[in-house]
């Protein structure tokens, strides 16, 4: 079983989708803090069976079923750069083989913002594959090591809360 932990600046009440993840919230082997506001400490315990690594989501043997998710990102993303990229490209966002930071070209102001709003939408597809898969969420890798993307209505039903002194 692992214990993973969520922080937050103020008490969850309720949740409500986000731009970049949905109904879904971060989580770690260890509470981290984004900024010294974050007081709020939830902490799950969950069996390492109901999470999928980002990497196994098209190995599964499900993973047909997630073409729609695929297709969905990959109209996001033309939306947003104006390009259309091929549908393995968009498979390797979602399970982590691709970074944002590779296809995205930087000749345009704005495109760091793209990439940046790419990177977040490519954890939230991931969780969601892992989802529509009957896992809880989904353990990703970025540059702060490893997180856990979780369904955020599981989450804070099983959650304990503490606040920081």
């Amino acid at each position: 079983m692992k214990e993973l932990y969520h922080t937050s600046p103020k008490k969850i009440e309720s949740i409500y989708p986000s731009e970049w993840f949905g109904r879904n919230l971060f989580f770690a082997s260890q509470p981290y803090y984004m900024s010294n506001a974050s007081k709020e400490i939830y902490k799950i315990k969950i069996y390492q069976l109901e999470t999928i690594e980002s990497s196994d989501l098209f190995n599964h043997k499900e993973s047909c079923n997630l073409e729609e998710l695929v297709k969905e990102f990959a109209e996001e993303i033309e939306e947003s750069t104006g390009i259309e990229y091929d549908l393995e490209i968009i498979r390797g966002l979602i399970d982590g083989s691709e970074c944002a930071h590779d296809i995205i070209e930087y000749d345009c102001d704005y495109a760091y913002e793209k990439v940046s709003s790419i990177s977040f939408r490519q954890q939230y597809f991931a969780c969601e594959c892992a989802k529509v898969l009957g896992y809880i969420g989904v353990e990703l890798r970025d540059e702060q090591g490893t997180a856990y993307l979780i369904d955020a209505d599981f989450a804070l039903k099983i959650a304990e809360h503490q606040e920081e002194e």
